[in-house]
């Protein structure tokens, strides 16, 4: 049984339609990065932000659960979670009182082989940066956040069932595409 690949091309031209979708979509987060590339390095305050798959980094404006809402109004099913996000969702009823009004707005806001990777190295030869770059961008132009320098889906208890669904909702579309 073979491996189904995708059209040669096919990822650039989809990674390029995903850009141009993000760019259309999040006029707030371009206009962000353009206003903070004038005081910090490439527009971030930490260096593994610029490896989000986007053109832009998404600018949280609240969170809560395991979603965050983006200054341009999109939702996310956030499975990218913040290092606290991810113990207990975002903005956890308890803690949030307790910090007053600190957590109350959310702490802050794959590579894919037939066989799995025994080291690093084998993790590293087996990635496609085009794929990944394109996975991520197109889960995150349908809502889904995803950890932008490893390929998992990061829930926790605040997760639900139905944020999952979309999740796998998402993946099969794009999927779907990329093997059209």
């Amino acid at each position: 049984m073979s491996t189904p690949t995708a059209v040669p091309g096919r990822i650039e031209e989809l990674l390029a339609a995903e850009r141009a979708r993000f760019a259309a979509t999040h006029p707030k987060a371009m206009e962000f990065r353009d206003q903070a590339g004038r005081s910090m390095l490439s527009g971030v305050p930490m260096n593994w932000m610029t490896r989000w798959a986007s053109p832009a980094p998404i600018v949280a404006a609240c969170a809560r659960g395991a979603q965050v809402e983006d200054i341009d109004g999109h939702r996310y099913v956030d499975l990218c979670l913040g290092d606290t996000g991810a113990m207990a969702g975002h903005a956890p009823a308890p803690v949030a009182t307790a910090v007053a009004g600190q957590m109350s707005r959310g702490p802050r806001s794959c590579c894919f082989t037939p066989q799995r990777p025994r080291t690093g190295a084998e993790a590293a030869a087996a990635g496609d940066a085009h794929l990944d770059t394109l996975l991520h961008l197109a889960m995150l132009n349908r809502g889904i956040l995803l950890t932008p320098f490893h390929n998992m889906a990061l829930m926790s208890p605040a997760t639900t069932a139905e944020q999952v669904d979309a999740h796998t909702r998402a993946f099969e579309e794009i999927t779907d595409e990329l093997l059209r």
